[in-house]
């Protein structure tokens, strides 16, 4: 909560700079995101959900005061899409919590093993599917598969393992950017598709 603190009062100096350009790259570059990403890695994202959103929407103000407006619901999506696909590049929290916990669940677990002494032939696909259940949980699992776009029973323990956080913030991305253009398309968005 102290982090999240900091990056209100932070945020809210942003105008002082009298630059929106600047200010957007700094919202973006450093008190978005980038500074909540080691808590984000270590906290089970079920648990602190209200936190992501409150952060999210700290950054989604923040944005408002340096636009001069209210943020809808509609630009609030297309400015969480990367700068690449016609976004802003303000990652949420809310979305790649899930991302940056479950990175370093797959990825820390082998040496997690290691130290607790389990040899590398107990570590089969089997128990590693048990461990992401029991580590992730079901919400957590449910909200992975959602993000991502893809059936639960589809994401294993060996798949997930493989790829590191970048990898599936990808995928969250290619999602949201995916939800942004069908609902650009079914309420005949087309200056937002152009």
């Amino acid at each position: 909560m102290e982090r999240i603190d900091k990056v209100e009062e932070l945020t809210e100096r942003l105008a002082s700079l009298e630059d929106s350009h600047m200010e957007l790259t700094l919202l973006r570059a450093t008190l978005s995101l980038p500074k909540l990403l080691y808590v984000l890695i270590t906290v089970n994202p079920n648990r602190h959900i209200s936190l992501w959103e409150h952060y999210d929407n700290i950054t989604r103000e923040g944005l408002g005061r340096i636009m001069a407006g209210t943020v809808s619901e509609g630009l609030w999506e297309e400015s969480k899409l990367k700068i690449s696909h016609g976004g802003k590049g303000l990652r949420s929290a809310k979305d790649h919590s899930i991302v940056a916990y479950t990175a370093s669940v797959t990825g820390t677990w082998d040496l997690a093993a290691q130290l607790m002494g389990i040899r590398e032939e107990e570590l089969s696909e089997e128990a590693g599917q048990d461990r992401l259940e029991l580590e992730l949980g079901n919400e957590l699992m449910d909200k992975l598969s959602e993000a991502l776009g893809r059936p639960r029973e589809d994401l294993t323990w060996e798949e997930l393992k493989k790829m590191n956080q970048q990898e599936i913030s990808v995928g969250i991305d290619a999602r949201n950017s995916h939800l942004l253009k069908a609902r650009m398309e079914r309420t005949g968005d087309t200056r937002g598709l152009g």
